[in-house]
């Protein structure tokens, strides 16, 4: 069966494309094997299915007419080479690779508006960046596009070998190399060296667009045989115009001024990545002004909803770094009204979970806001450390959700800036639900 033949790769039975293939994943709970003849049966026009499975179902799929069935030795492997034989067929389409440990949906939403000033861009929807996400993304691709940027994220060793593998992109970024899954990974080196993969299927030709003050930059660095630019806030030609807190950022970057929608001084850092990019391919950066501007945060990532009690949701990741981050932007803000963060736990940090939530708690000891709740059990020992640093103001820790809605709905009153930040387990945006005012969205995507 030509690839062409299907116009849509999916993985989920219960929502069937019109002439799409199936791809019967193994998951925690099922196995999309179980699915094959109900979603052929639902108007599927193909169906992966391993060797393992074959003899099983042979027999029942022989059945049904007008269906291909591709039988292959691992259906996520062949998937991957599906993928990486479709975007070698759109030859001319230039692609670009983003990783790091935060950062990177909103580096990719920044480097596509950049790009599609310059000619036809295709990028990562939402998050789709993982070793099942990517390739599904790169099958999505037609041809005509002159740029194709992808969002290529790992939570465990060997995975950047096979996104690599798949895009092998001309121009890498790497937006930092942070403690995000360092629980499974091992260390923040181990992360780096991991990181670095994104580029080591792509040649001496290839260019890497690499944080300058990144402490494991000589890491990243190291036997690679591309082209090497570096971005940073220390770098030449950058110089701060104003800080507008939630409202956003200006700054000059080689003699041309700079408008960011996105709240925080750490957003610079993702558009100075996006302008060095564009410059390394050629571009003249001074066209993306615009583009940058209009770019405004995704859900969860420093979305800010107005209404009867303002908010700012950064809750769809968190780790330390990303955490840090917050602080900073919290520690910014006037005090003009009063303040409440709300923190969740951090996940997958290992045997680091501890030594990170207690720092995190020890900074958040010197904050000078109204109230910091804490929630989830590891957000216990970033209680204590607040505790034992003498925070001065309210401060709550709770494990239960309920309780959680109880105390915030208590202390929080109109007019209060509320901040949420923690792992995507802790779903903190479910406290949206307390004011029942309509939020207004902020120049969200």
């Amino acid at each position: 069966m030509a690839l062409e033949a299907v116009g849509t790769f999916f993985i989920d039975s219960r929502f069937i494309p019109d002439g799409a293939m199936f791809v019967p994943l193994k998951g925690e709970n099922t196995d999309g094997h179980e699915f094959i003849v109900a979603a052929l049966k639902s108007g599927a026009r193909a169906s992966f299915c391993s060797q393992e499975y074959w003899g099983v179902l042979q027999k029942e799929l022989g059945r049904l007419d007008g269906v291909a069935i591709v039988v292959v030795p691992e259906v996520l492997e062949a998937l991957s080479l599906f993928a990486a034989a479709h975007l070698d067929a759109l030859s001319s389409t230039i692609r670009i690779g983003i990783t790091g440990s935060n950062g990177k949906t909103t580096t990719k939403e920044l480097l596509a508006a950049a790009l599609a000033v310059f000619g036809t861009t295709y990028a990562t929807k939402g998050n789709f960046n993982s070793e099942i996400g990517l390739p599904l993304t790169a099958l999505g691709m037609d041809k005509g596009f002159r740029f194709a940027v992808f969002e290529m994220g790992i939570n465990h060793r060997g995975e950047m070998d096979s996104l690599a593998a798949i895009v092998r992109p001309l121009l890498s970024l790497v937006t930092n190399v942070g403690t995000a899954h360092i629980g499974i990974i091992g260390s923040q080196r181990e992360i780096a060296l991991e990181k670095k993969k994104i580029f080591s299927k792509s040649g001496a030709v290839a260019i890497a667009v690499l944080p300058a003050e990144d402490r494991f930059l000589s890491v990243l660095t190291e036997g690679f045989e591309g082209t090497v630019k570096t971005f940073g806030r220390g770098q030449p030609g950058f110089r701060l115009l104003a800080d507008h807190g939630l409202d956003g950022s200006e700054f000059e970057w080689r003699g041309t001024a700079f408008r960011l929608s996105l709240p925080g001084l750490h957003h610079i850092d993702n558009a100075l990545s996006v302008l060095t990019a564009v410059e390394a391919l050629g571009l003249d950066s001074r066209k993306c002004a615009a583009a940058l501007a209009s770019v405004g945060a995704s859900f969860g990532r420093g979305q800010v909803l107005r209404g009867e009690v303002d908010l700012l949701l950064d809750c769809y990741n968190a780790n330390f770094d990303s955490m840090l981050g917050l602080l900073q932007l919290v520690n910014s803000l006037p005090r003009t009204r009063r303040t409440v963060l709300i923190l969740g736990s951090m996940k997958e940090l290992g045997m680091e979970a501890v030594s990170l939530h207690r720092r995190l708690g020890e900074e958040v000891a010197r904050l000078d806001v109204d109230a910091v709740f804490f929630f989830g059990t590891e957000a216990e020992v970033s209680y204590q450390a607040s505790v034992a640093g003498k925070f001065p103001s309210h401060l709550v820790w709770t494990d239960d959700f309920e309780e959680l809605e109880s105390q915030v709905a208590d202390f929080v009153r109109p007019g209060d800036l509320v901040i949420l930040k923690g792992s995507r387990s802790n779903q903190l945006e479910r406290l949206q639900n307390l004011w029942n005012a309509p939020q207004e969205a902020a120049r969200v995507l």
